[in-house]
């Protein structure tokens, strides 16, 4: 099956909701950032913690670029496979302030 039903104790580390991985409602976060939006991020954490140093992301980062291949992957679930993802993954968007509406999709 591409989604699993078994237990979120028994999943590989990559396919673990995030909200069990973070902890989100008992630990204090002092960044959280998304990765469709890393370059800003990066900046913000860049001149907070290393007084604007010459770190910088890969050059081969494309944010947009990366976007848009996962939209056009979207485009080729079926919406039954993606309302079980969403199912599973349901606190994640929550928390994470994502819509389940996926813009690629309608």
């Amino acid at each position: 099956a591409v989604v699993s039903t078994q237990s979120t104790g028994t999943y590989n580390v990559h396919w673990t909701p995030w909200f069990h991985l973070t902890e989100a409602c008992q630990v204090k976060y002092d960044y959280i950032g998304y990765m469709e939006d890393m370059e800003s991020a990066f900046s913000l954490i860049k001149g907070n913690l290393f007084n604007n140093t010459q770190l910088s992301l890969p050059p081969a980062y494309n944010a947009h670029a990366r976007n848009e291949e996962v939209k056009g992957a979207y485009r080729t679930v079926p919406s039954s496979i993606l309302n079980l993802v969403y199912a599973r993954y349901q606190d994640d968007f929550v928390i994470g302030g994502y819509s389940r509406q996926i813009e690629c999709i309608s």
